[in-house]
């Protein structure tokens, strides 16, 4: 449904904003493009992430377990979509752990080898598990398809340094957010 779809696209550039605001936006964006056609896992796995975002900003449980519900809702509706995979797996990551998150996220680049944020994400997986060489392999695969890869790798690289150790070099990775874009992270 085009009319769902603009509702979408209005939601991913609100969500983009990086702000409490603008994801308030982004959500009652993707509400309306799900009201409009409720079978559009797409939408579905954006307004997942919204909230899931809402567990980022204010460690809001409520809106994390509603996220990865509505994620594996998005699964349901459309198996073949890596972003609902990816959303849902970003949210396991504090619901059921890294090894549930892992197999969500490896199924996201299964569906779509060329999804920066689930090689991203499972970039981070891997920095939390301390196996800092496959997070930077993660990372490597995720900018060479990008050339303008996702605010996410400059931040995931932050954790991979400072997991080695390398405080220094963590830094630079978290100046890539536009400002007042930690606003919203924290």
């Amino acid at each position: 449904n085009l009319k769902s779809y603009e509702h979408v696209l209005r939601g991913q550039w609100h969500f983009d904003q990086f702000s409490r605001t603008a994801n308030d936006e982004a959500i009652a964006c993707f509400r309306k493009a799900v009201a409009i056609d409720p079978h559009n896992a797409y939408a579905l796995a954006w307004l997942a992430l919204s909230h899931i975002n809402r567990w980022c900003t204010d460690f809001s449980v409520d809106d994390l377990r509603y996220g990865v519900g509505l994620a594996a809702q998005a699964i349901k509706i459309d198996p073949t979509d890596a972003r609902c995979f990816l959303t849902c797996g970003w949210g396991q990551l504090w619901t059921h752990g890294l090894e549930a998150a892992k197999v969500l996220l490896d199924q996201a680049i299964a569906l779509n080898p060329s999804e920066t944020d689930a090689l991203a994400d499972r970039a981070l997986a891997s920095a939390y598990e301390c196996e800092t060489a496959e997070a930077r392999n993660w990372l490597a695969r995720a900018t060479a398809l990008n050339p303008i890869p996702p605010l996410c790798c400059g931040e995931t690289k932050s954790v991979v340094e400072f997991v080695d150790g390398r405080y220094a070099e963590a830094l630079p990775g978290l100046e890539t957010f536009p400002d007042g874009a930690w606003e919203m992270m924290y």
